[in-house]
């Protein structure tokens, strides 16, 4: 019998090799073999080859299942963020406005807390905040000046009440000057101090001592009427002829007023304007007197018998006098 080596067996479809094949028995189309066979198979990876798609054609894409991330320039549809208009085509560089938290001013800065966070209430209001490279004005609670500043209180809370009106405070390093009627308790006059009185310049004024501590007795007519302060702590017109009328403590009414209210009286050694007085152009300088017709002063002193002669005071100017009353007086006879 023939040693077979490689072949073909027919049918089978595979190739069959080993050593020299023996005792092989051919019986038509089939060989039987008495020899153990060993087969091998070897497989190979296919290999994959990427489709040609081609340039797609114009066209929104609409849906994607799978494969590379695609691109777009711009967004099919613009969004608001923070109130500025999106739209991919370039970055954000708007202000973030008021309405969405922001300052709306791309100049507002805010720094201060470091270490932890901190509240700043603001008022629920439209207003303006202090700063410290402005004057805090007068109607904001400062002085709106510089170079003001106040000093006092070292250890409590002190409180200073000042006039509801414009006015100015007295000092202690300069001259003073008042007007109106001020209220000052326990003034201390230094060495060589002084009250410099000046001439009234309005109607019913007096510079110097004054006091409505007492009502009227009688109903005045004019500005100008010398009085006398009676036993019932009124008022009443002085009179050269009744003793009882000229002997008393002697004041001119700074105002009209009717019996029994309070009446303002210019005190001895104060300077008076009054428009009520006689015309005393021709007689600056000189001594005045009580009249004898009541309420009046006159240049001219009292003649008839038993009158009181008594100086009140010395023209200074045609309706102003120096009140300054003698305590002393005559009587005519």
């Amino acid at each position: 019998m023939a040693l077979l080596t490689t072949r073909e067996v027919a049918g089978v479809g595979c190739t069959v090799q080993g050593s020299p094949l023996s005792n092989a028995v051919i019986d038509g189309n089939f060989i039987a073999l008495n020899v153990d066979l060993a087969l091998k198979a070897t497989l190979v990876s296919p290999t994959l080859v990427q489709p040609n798609l081609g340039t797609p054609a114009s066209g929104t894409l609409t849906h994607c299942t799978g494969g590379a991330a695609t691109t777009a320039a711009t967004l099919a549809v613009t969004r608001a963020i923070y109130g500025n208009n999106f739209d991919g085509s370039a970055a954000l560089t708007q202000v973030i406005g008021s309405a969405y938290g922001g300052t709306g001013n791309g100049w507002a800065k805010i720094t201060g807390p470091t270490t932890s966070e901190k509240t700043f209430t603001l008022p629920d209001a439209t207003t303006t905040i202090l700063t410290t490279n402005a004057l805090v004005t007068s109607a904001q609670g400062g002085t709106g000046n510089a170079y003001t500043k106040f000093t006092g209180p070292t250890t409590a809370e002190k409180t200073f009440t000042l006039p509801d009106a414009s006015a100015t405070l007295a000092r202690t390093d300069a001259a003073q000057s008042f007007t109106g009627i001020q209220t000052i308790t326990n003034i201390t006059f230094p060495t060589n101090g002084q009250i410099l009185l000046t001439v009234p310049s309005i109607d019913g004024h007096a510079t110097g001592h004054t006091t409505n501590a007492f009502n009227s007795g009688y109903s005045s007519s004019i500005v100008g009427d010398l009085v006398y302060l009676d036993s019932a702590s009124k008022w009443q017109k002085c009179d050269a002829n009744t003793l009882a009328l000229y002997n008393g403590l002697l004041g001119i009414a700074l105002e009209v007023k009717a019996d029994g209210n309070a009446l303002l009286v210019a005190l001895p050694g104060s300077m008076v304007y009054a428009t009520g007085f006689r015309d005393f152009t021709s007689f600056i300088g000189s001594p005045l007197y009580m009249s004898e017709s009541p309420g009046v002063i006159t240049e001219v002193a009292p003649t008839t018998a038993d009158a009181a002669v008594r100086i009140v005071g010395w023209a200074i100017h045609a309706d102003k006098i120096f009140f300054n009353p003698s305590a002393d007086y005559v009587t005519v006879v």
